[in-house]
């Protein structure tokens, strides 16, 4: 590790421990798996001090499948850079006043990829680029997003 990324972990992990709520060792271990693969984005104010970060693993379709049918979240090495869809796995930003800006370095950093998330009440796939935004409830079948997938042009 060259000392820039010893500075973002250290952005990272003091963003982590100033939050006012214990941390559940299940964030922990997927933070940990996040900065092993360089999956962590910090999110900057305008002064670029690190307020937040975001954390993911690049799956595939079935390892999603796999947490949406048996609640099963990336376990081996190999699932965390196997595939092209974004798995947004924690989201840590403190009270902040400019979400505008964090919400633009966002954009720009997950332009023109998928993205899943499960925060929520529902799991929501999204994809976004300059020509085109979807956001669609997740299906639960290969054979259903494979369709969805067609109709959609993808």
């Amino acid at each position: 590790m060259n000392n820039i990324e010893l500075e973002e972990l250290g952005n990272t992990l003091n963003i982590l421990g100033c939050s006012k709520k214990e941390i559940p060792n299940k964030t922990l271990l997927l933070l940990s798996a996040s900065l092993q693969f360089n999956q962590v984005l910090n999110l900057k104010n305008h002064s670029g001090n690190t307020v937040g970060y975001i954390s993911w693993a690049e799956v595939d379709i079935h390892s999603i499948l796999a947490f949406l049918n048996f609640q099963r979240l990336p376990e081996f090495v190999h699932e965390w850079k196997e595939g092209n869809i974004f798995w947004i796995l924690d989201f840590n930003l403190p009270e902040y006043p400019f979400k505008s800006v964090i919400r633009s370095q966002i954009r720009c950093f997950f332009k023109d990829k998928f993205m899943f998330h499960a925060f929520g009440r529902k799991p929501r796939l999204s994809f976004s680029s300059s020509k085109v935004f979807f956001e669609t409830d997740i299906f639960y079948k290969l054979e259903d997003l494979e369709k969805s997938k067609q109709d959609l042009g993808f």
